[in-house]
């Protein structure tokens, strides 16, 4: 089991990936983990990790560990809907192409070993009760981490 949120490993590798910025930058697309802030802190164009329940995939009858794939929401709010599709597209087309993908967090080391594709990326729609009218998409994966 892992000692950190898979959002924040998976924020990290999209960071070194150079397809996402820091919430602080100010520029590209930020990206949130657990929380996309709204109101008056709510930026157009952002993106935001959240965690789900992990699912067990049994355990190793040698070692006894248990495997864990730990799933994940990729959300993101846009101000143009092409954008949007494009951006999630090239983020999903990212994580299919990794293998064995090591990624440092605050110091702690880990493995992406896996992420797997749960859903296409999906149109969510359009925001009911904001005058900027911002679209809404998402995809999900699971994802086999391992601390090194």
């Amino acid at each position: 089991m892992i000692e950190l949120a898979a959002s924040e490993i998976l924020r990290q590798v999209f960071l070194d990936g150079l397809y996402v910025s820091l919430p602080n930058a100010g520029s590209g697309w930020p990206c949130f983990a657990t929380h996309l802030p709204d109101g008056d802190r709510a930026v157009d164009n952002a993106i935001c990790i959240y965690d789900e329940l992990p699912e067990k995939d049994g355990r190793h009858m040698n070692t006894g560990e248990v495997v864990l794939h730990y799933t994940v929401q990729i959300l993101l709010r846009t101000n143009n809907q092409s954008q949007g599709w494009l951006k999630l597209s090239q983020l999903a087309n990212y994580l299919d192409s990794l293998a064995n993908k090591r990624v440092t967090v605050n110091g702690d080391s880990f493995i992406l070993l896996s992420a797997t594709q749960r859903t296409g990326v999906d149109s969510l729609g359009v925001e009911a009760d904001e005058p900027q009218r911002r679209w809404f998409f998402d995809t999900r994966y699971a994802l086999s981490i391992r601390e090194i």
